[in-house]
């Protein structure tokens, strides 16, 4: 696996049918800052979230693909001066690379913070008549050990920040929620 690869947000076996897939929208990008490090980025867009059909926490992910996950627990990210918001940041490995992750999702207008609030909200948003949009935003980088997970979430907090106020205000509601 190169540096370059990222792993896949899809928890599809070969004989689901395509429509089983959870985005409309998927967006896989890898930028390389001028000191050579890289940032790994995801977005994946659900028009429609419900019960049976939802965005896929990327630890369900990485470890169907085989890797060893293991939670580092909730962080703030800090956007801008105004805005910050929980994520989950993790610490994956597998036999050729240690990936540290920081992501977040967003249902309808909320930040989800785990499979439970994700289901409560789709819950409670389909009680008042309406289906809600959602997001992930995954961002990461590769490790060289362990050691280095902190400036690893570190990297991926000021990519974030510099993401964020790149982009127009729609763009970060989309993002992050109201």
């Amino acid at each position: 696996m190169t540096p370059e690869s990222q792993v896949s947000l899809s928890l599809r076996g070969g004989n689901e049918p395509l429509g089983a897939e959870a985005y409309d929208d998927l967006l896989m990008r890898t930028y390389r800052r001028s000191d050579g490090q890289r940032v790994m980025m995801t977005i994946a867009y659900g028009r429609n979230q419900t019960q049976e059909l939802k965005l896929h926490r990327p630890e369900l992910c990485y470890y169907a693909q085989g890797f060893e996950v293991h939670a580092l627990g909730r962080r703030a990210v800090h956007l801008s001066a105004t805005r910050q918001l929980g994520s989950t940041a993790l610490l994956t490995r597998n036999r050729s690379r240690i990936e540290v992750v920081t992501y977040w999702m967003r249902i309808g207008e909320r930040i989800t913070e785990n499979a439970w609030q994700t289901r409560w909200t789709i819950l409670r948003t389909g009680l008042d008549g309406r289906v809600p949009d959602g997001i992930l935003v995954r961002a990461s980088t590769l490790a060289a050990s362990e050691a280095s997970t902190e400036q690893e979430l570190a990297l991926q907090q000021a990519f974030l920040a510099e993401l964020y106020s790149a982009v127009p205000q729609s763009t970060r509601r989309l993002l992050a929620g109201a």
